[in-house]
């Protein structure tokens, strides 16, 4: 893999993995009433670093930061890219897997040590959030949010794009208007096209009356 590709790949996956984040706690937040985070209090935190603070006692209460809201919100994209990166090392170079649903998923969950013993304690929280009136529900808020970006990080990985002529995958600055390609579509893992799974990650899952209709009958 040329380095532009490594790069195309982490940009695609970091985006697809953070908008897989903010689509599930906007479910969730729909159906169990929790709020999603409030990234405005994440730019406040950025916001605050040039000013060599880094623990807050309460992130809430520190001086409010023009275009908070915006900076929260590119800093958590860039942040996704940041994982993506790391993931597509650890996969890649490292130890030479590539992309799995079950490393993308067991990174996912490991990833969330970083609110957990990082950012929550930073902004007044304390570790795992046991300062907050429901520390419980906070916990299950970032583990969950957490193992939807590791989902999110496999999904470009079921895309597969090939050359109609040669047969060979081409990279993102090379396609065109025009081309002629080949679009491959992979099979899912089990659990994600079981009535469980669909229920959390098929299009009802996500606020659309439509039926999930599969590429793959073979496999089901």
């Amino acid at each position: 893999m040329t380095a532009m590709n490594f790069v195309q790949q982490a940009l695609l996956a970091g985006i697809a993995a953070t908008v897989a984040l903010d689509l599930w706690q906007l479910l969730v937040q729909q159906v169990f009433r929790v709020p999603a985070t409030n990234w405005a209090m994440v730019g406040r935190w950025f916001s605050h670093l040039p000013r060599r603070t880094v623990r807050h006692q309460a992130i809430g209460e520190a001086e409010p930061v023009q275009f908070e809201t915006a900076t929260g919100w590119i800093a958590h994209y860039l942040v996704g890219l940041g994982y993506a990166v790391v993931y597509l090392i650890l996969v890649g170079p490292l130890l030479g897997t590539g992309p799995s649903l079950a490393t993308a998923f067991g990174f996912g969950v490991i990833s969330v040590v970083v609110p957990w013993f990082f950012m929550q304690p930073c902004v007044g929280l304390g570790v795992m959030a046991r300062k907050a009136p429901k520390p419980g529900v906070v916990r299950a808020h970032s583990f969950s949010s957490h193992v939807a970006f590791g989902v999110g990080l496999y999904v470009p990985a079921l895309i597969c794009i090939l050359d109609s002529l040669t047969g060979e995958a081409p990279g993102t600055e090379t396609i065109r208007y025009g081309q002629r390609v080949d679009v491959l579509s992979l099979p899912a893992a089990d659990i994600m096209t079981s009535a469980e799974g669909l229920a959390w990650v098929g299009p009802r899952g996500f606020g659309y009356d439509l039926d999930f209709i599969t590429l793959h009958p073979e496999s089901s």
